[in-house]
Protein backbone atom coordinates (compact mmCIF):
# COMPACT_ATOMS: atom_id res chain seq x y z
CA UNK A 1 0.00 0.00 0.00
CA UNK A 2 1.19 3.66 -0.73
CA UNK A 3 -0.29 5.74 1.76
CA UNK A 4 -0.98 8.89 -0.12
CA UNK A 5 -0.07 12.13 0.94
CA UNK A 6 -1.28 15.92 -0.96
CA UNK A 7 0.03 14.23 -4.51
CA UNK A 8 0.68 10.75 -4.75
CA UNK A 9 2.25 9.13 -8.36
CA UNK A 10 -0.16 5.90 -8.65
CA UNK A 11 0.84 5.25 -12.20
CA UNK A 12 4.35 6.03 -13.08
CA UNK A 13 4.97 7.46 -16.78
CA UNK A 14 5.63 4.86 -19.82
CA UNK A 15 4.72 4.41 -22.95
CA UNK A 16 1.24 2.46 -22.86
CA UNK A 17 -0.40 0.59 -25.82
CA UNK A 18 -4.21 -0.67 -25.93
CA UNK A 19 -4.68 -2.20 -23.17
CA UNK A 20 -6.58 -2.37 -19.79
CA UNK A 21 -4.64 -1.79 -16.45
CA UNK A 22 -5.00 -0.87 -12.79
CA UNK A 23 -3.18 1.38 -11.14
CA UNK A 24 -1.09 0.79 -7.27
CA UNK A 25 -3.57 0.79 -4.18
CA UNK A 26 -3.12 4.20 -2.25
CA UNK A 27 -4.63 4.91 1.06
CA UNK A 28 -5.72 8.31 2.25
CA UNK A 29 -7.45 9.55 5.44
CA UNK A 30 -9.12 12.60 6.64
CA UNK A 31 -9.24 14.08 3.49
CA UNK A 32 -12.16 15.94 1.72
CA UNK A 33 -11.45 16.24 -1.81
CA UNK A 34 -9.54 13.97 -4.19
CA UNK A 35 -8.23 14.36 -8.04
CA UNK A 36 -7.26 12.39 -10.47
CA UNK A 37 -4.62 13.93 -12.50
CA UNK A 38 -3.71 12.83 -15.73
CA UNK A 39 0.00 13.76 -17.29
CA UNK A 40 -0.40 13.07 -21.11
CA UNK A 41 3.34 13.73 -22.83
CA UNK A 42 3.25 11.77 -25.65
CA UNK A 43 0.82 9.98 -28.06
CA UNK A 44 0.62 8.69 -31.43
CA UNK A 45 -2.72 6.87 -33.85
CA UNK A 46 -6.21 7.90 -32.92
CA UNK A 47 -6.00 7.19 -29.07
CA UNK A 48 -8.98 7.11 -26.45
CA UNK A 49 -8.42 6.94 -22.70
CA UNK A 50 -11.06 6.38 -20.11
CA UNK A 51 -10.38 6.67 -16.38
CA UNK A 52 -12.07 4.62 -13.69
CA UNK A 53 -11.18 6.13 -9.82
CA UNK A 54 -12.75 4.02 -7.36
CA UNK A 55 -12.34 3.76 -3.89
CA UNK A 56 -12.97 1.15 -0.73
CA UNK A 57 -13.65 1.65 2.59
CA UNK A 58 -11.95 -1.10 3.80
CA UNK A 59 -8.83 -2.80 3.13
CA UNK A 60 -8.54 -4.46 -0.26
CA UNK A 61 -6.00 -7.14 1.50
CA UNK A 62 -9.29 -7.68 3.55
CA UNK A 63 -12.25 -7.56 1.62
CA UNK A 64 -11.59 -6.82 -2.94
CA UNK A 65 -15.46 -6.49 -3.01
CA UNK A 66 -16.07 -2.94 -1.69
CA UNK A 67 -14.47 -1.04 -4.44
CA UNK A 68 -17.16 1.58 -5.83
CA UNK A 69 -16.73 4.35 -8.56
CA UNK A 70 -16.97 7.58 -7.49
CA UNK A 71 -15.51 9.65 -10.62
CA UNK A 72 -14.94 8.72 -14.89
CA UNK A 73 -12.81 10.67 -16.92
CA UNK A 74 -12.28 10.14 -20.77
CA UNK A 75 -9.80 11.80 -23.01
CA UNK A 76 -10.50 11.76 -26.59
CA UNK A 77 -7.83 12.30 -29.49
CA UNK A 78 -9.12 15.28 -29.71
CA UNK A 79 -8.67 16.58 -26.11
CA UNK A 80 -4.82 14.95 -26.34
CA UNK A 81 -3.70 17.01 -29.38
CA UNK A 82 0.14 18.35 -28.90
CA UNK A 83 1.21 17.31 -25.95
CA UNK A 84 2.10 17.83 -22.94
CA UNK A 85 -1.53 18.38 -21.89
CA UNK A 86 -3.00 18.02 -18.14
CA UNK A 87 -6.39 16.61 -17.01
CA UNK A 88 -7.76 16.33 -13.97
CA UNK A 89 -11.66 15.12 -12.20
CA UNK A 90 -12.31 15.93 -8.63
CA UNK A 91 -14.82 14.13 -6.17
CA UNK A 92 -16.04 14.94 -2.58
CA UNK A 93 -14.96 12.43 -0.10
CA UNK A 94 -16.85 11.90 2.83
CA UNK A 95 -14.42 8.92 4.51
CA UNK A 96 -11.29 7.78 4.53
CA UNK A 97 -10.35 5.19 2.02
CA UNK A 98 -8.38 2.76 -0.67
CA UNK A 99 -8.33 4.73 -4.13
CA UNK A 100 -6.96 2.94 -7.46
CA UNK A 101 -7.65 3.95 -10.95
CA UNK A 102 -8.77 1.42 -13.87
CA UNK A 103 -7.82 2.53 -17.10
CA UNK A 104 -8.58 1.41 -20.47
CA UNK A 105 -6.48 2.94 -23.84
CA UNK A 106 -8.00 1.90 -27.12
CA UNK A 107 -8.76 3.83 -30.33
CA UNK A 108 -7.85 3.68 -33.94
CA UNK A 109 -4.17 3.40 -36.12
CA UNK A 110 -2.00 1.90 -33.49
CA UNK A 111 -3.02 3.93 -30.43
CA UNK A 112 0.10 4.73 -28.05
CA UNK A 113 0.09 7.33 -24.93
CA UNK A 114 2.89 8.08 -22.80
CA UNK A 115 1.07 9.29 -19.54
CA UNK A 116 1.32 8.56 -15.53
CA UNK A 117 -1.18 9.42 -12.93
CA UNK A 118 -1.57 11.12 -9.88
CA UNK A 119 -3.81 11.65 -7.17
CA UNK A 120 -3.75 14.75 -5.10
CA UNK A 121 -5.87 15.26 -2.14
CA UNK A 122 -7.02 17.83 0.50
Amino acid sequence: MVKLSTNQEILTSALRVASQGTTNIGHFSSQEYIWLVVYVTAKSGSPTLALTLQCSPVDPNVDTTRWRTVSTLSLTNANMTTPPKIFSTTRAADWSGWVRVIYTLAGASTPEITFSLNVETK
